[in-house]
């Protein structure tokens, strides 16, 4: 993962960022080590077929940004919606053509038996080489950074996906109330069902998997101290009924951080969404809603936003 160079724009100025600074919170770190560990125990064989399939990618000088997009893809179409091989094969063909994305017989059973690894590589949080170290250089550490976390935290993550955004918070703080919100029944059972599975989370901590709807969260009234959108916004089709019902959700004091790519901001042959929204388009849905913008964080083409309730 490359280091990125951010500007930092809040509402009362501009702020830039000490020359190499980062987060260095231990416990977060120990967390994410503790989720870490825990992949790779399961199985060191297809650990080992992973590293090789992406050193394979890389000797073919398949660009990293398809490489992630197509973990992504391809999790979720095994993992999730249970698609056969052929039918993930022919998306990709289709999707980034066989000489951008050459697959061998048996990759895609690799990737399968290494979902939990594949959902830390996707986010940035670890280096794509066995035995897959922490990458303190990723963007991921800057954007947690700022969450604000600590412990004693109520935590709803919206429009959750793979739950591991979740899963890393929960095994890092303590005594904290964490909702897992998603829209998807498939992908809501599989959250259920990786939280059941790891040893990872905190005693102290209560994890509950909340299935969203389009014009509700389903956590009117839990007073948040924190609310995560993490690249879903764009997705939502209600979305003034769904900000309204998230300024339900969040306590008076609480903050709202969405982390979004924005339409202004990427390249027009990159990879990405159809959905995505411009800048303004996305601080005015928020300023309808009676949000007040804290901090904008342009990261060459995503953002993170920092909202709180109007006074």
């Amino acid at each position: 993962m490359q280091i990125r160079i951010y500007l930092i724009v809040a509402v009362c100025g501009i702020c830039r960022l000490a020359d190499g600074q980062s987060p260095s919170n231990e416990q977060f770190i120990a967390g994410l080590n503790t989720v870490r560990s825990e992949a790779l125990r399961k199985d060191a064989g297809a650990l080992h077929a992973l590293n090789d399939l992406l050193e394979r990618w890389d000797s073919l000088q398949v660009p990293p940004a398809v490489q992630q997009s197509f973990l992504v893809s391809s999790w979720y179409a095994s993992s999730v919606q249970s698609c056969s091989e052929a039918f993930i094969q022919r998306k990709s063909d289709k999707t980034y053509g066989k000489n951008t994305m050459p697959l061998m017989v048996g990759d895609l059973a690799i990737l399968s038996r290494n979902k939990d690894m594949a959902e830390l590589l996707v986010e940035g949080f670890l280096t794509n080489r066995y035995p897959f170290p922490i990458d303190p250089g990723s963007a991921i550490f800057f954007e947690f950074s700022q969450y604000g976390l600590h412990d004693s935290m109520r935590i709803g993550e919206i429009g959750a996906g793979s739950g591991i955004i979740s899963q890393v918070i929960g095994a890092s703080y303590q005594h904290l109330e964490i909702y897992v919100n998603e829209l998807e029944p498939k992908l809501v059972g599989y959250i259920e069902e990786k939280l059941q599975q790891t040893g990872c989370i905190r005693p102290s901590n209560r994890m509950v998997v909340v299935q969203g709807e389009k014009s509700s969260t389903k956590l009117e009234g839990k007073n948040l101290d924190l609310i995560l959108i993490r690249d879903s916004f764009h997705h939502f089709s209600k979305k003034g009924k769904m900000l309204n019902s998230i300024a339900k959700s969040l306590h008076p004091a609480g903050r709202v951080v969405v982390v979004e790519p924005v339409l202004d901001a990427v390249s027009p042959d990159s990879l990405h969404c159809s959905k995505l929204m411009k800048k303004p388009d996305i601080l005015k849905a928020f300023r309808n809603a009676g949000f007040e913008l804290q901090a904008a964080i342009d990261d060459a083409g995503t953002q993170i936003f920092i909202f709180e309730k109007g006074r």
